[in-house]
C-alpha cells in the first residue's frame, strides 16, 4: 500500500463514529486503505480497476491489521454502510469498498480554499467576469450540488442567504451538505437548496437555524431523512418564553444557547 496522509476533518470529533473508538479505528482504517488516484489492482489473475476512494477489502484481512474481530469489522462494516458513509460491491471473490463523497473531502482544490470563500458574498456582481467568479466560488462552498442553472438562479442563491449572518450561513451550509448525504449520489441539485433557501425565508431566522441545528444535531440525515423532514421540524421550532430568564431547556445545549442569542438580539 502507498503510504502518504489523509485529511480528517477537526468536526470528526462531534460526530457518533468518533465516540465508538472500534468503529472510529475501523473508520480511519477505510480512509488509509482507500485510493487516491485510479489504480489496477490485481486480485488473483483478475485485474480490478479502483478510483479514488476505493480498495479491495476483506474481513479476515482486515482483523489481522486490527485489533478487531471479524464480527467486530462486519458490525462496523454494517454501521458505515447504513449511514452512507461507504458503499460494499461484493463478488465472490473479493469486496470493493467506496467511501462516500471522498474527493470533496479529500480533494485538493478544497484544501486552499480561503475561510472567506466558504461564504457566499452579499454583493451583487457588476460584470461577466464578476458573475463567473462567484459561480466558482459558490460551487467550491456548495460541491455537493449539482448545478446546470444560470447566472440569475446564482444571484436569487446569494439574494436569499443576505439575510443570514455568516455564522448562520455556516450552519446553512452543514445542512446542505447533510441533505447531499441523503441521496445515493451524494450530490443535490442546485434548484432544490434554492428551493430550501425560498422556503425558509418564510420563517424567522431563529426557527430556521433552530431546526437545522435540531435536524444536524439528531443526526436524521444519517437515517435518510429528507429536507421535507427538515421543514418539519422548523415549522415546529418553539422558542420557550422562559428561556430569556434562564429557568427552563429545551433538552440541547446548543439550541439553549442559540436561542438565548436570538432573544439578545431582538
Amino acid at each position: 500500500m502507498e503510504r502518504g496522509w489523509i485529511k480528517l476533518h477537526r468536526k470528526t470529533i462531534d460526530s457518533a463514529v468518533f465516540r465508538n473508538p472500534d468503529l472510529f479505528m475501523f473508520w480511519s482504517y477505510c480512509l488509509m486503505k482507500a485510493s487516491h488516484k485510479p489504480i489496477a489492482q490485481m486480485v488473483g489473475f483478475q485485474t480490478v480497476h479502483l478510483d479514488p476512494g476505493q480498495f479491495i477489502f476483506g474481513r479476515r484481512q482486515a482483523a489481522k491489521e486490527l485489533p478487531l474481530s471479524e464480527r467486530t469489522i462486519r458490525t462496523c462494516l454494517k454501521k458505515l454502510e447504513n449511514s452512507r458513509n461507504l458503499t460494499i460491491k461484493t463478488t465472490q471473490k473479493f469486496s470493493v469498498i467506496s467511501v462516500v463523497n471522498w474527493e470533496i473531502y479529500q480533494s485538493n482544490d478544497l484544501q486552499n480554499v480561503p475561510t472567506n470563500d466558504l461564504l457566499v458574498t452579499h454583493k451583487r456582481p457588476t460584470g461577466d467576469h464578476k458573475q463567473e467568479q462567484k459561480n466558482k466560488r459558490i460551487k467550491k462552498t456548495y460541491p455537493h450540488s449539482n448545478s446546470s442553472n444560470g447566472g440569475s438562479s446564482d444571484l436569487t442563491f446569494s439574494e436569499l442567504l443576505c439575510r443570514y449572518s455568516p455564522d448562520e450561513q455556516q450552519i446553512i451550509q452543514e445542512a446542505f451538505k447533510a441533505i447531499a448525504l441523503t441521496r445515493t449520489s451524494g450530490k443535490v441539485k442546485h434548484s432544490i437548496l434554492i428551493s430550501e433557501l425560498r422556503y425558509w425565508s418564510e420563517f424567522e431566522t431563529w426557527k430556521v437555524i433552530g431546526g437545522i441545528r435540531k435536524y444536524l444535531e439528531q443526526e436524521h440525515h444519517l437515517a435518510g431523512k429528507k429536507e421535507q423532514y427538515l421543514r418539519g421540524i422548523i415549522r415546529g421550532m418553539r422558542q420557550p418564553a422562559s428561556l430569556n430568564t434562564g429557568n427552563m431547556s429545551t433538552g440541547s445545549n446548543l439550541l439553549d444557547a442559540y436561542y438565548k442569542d436570538a432573544s439578545h438580539a431582538r
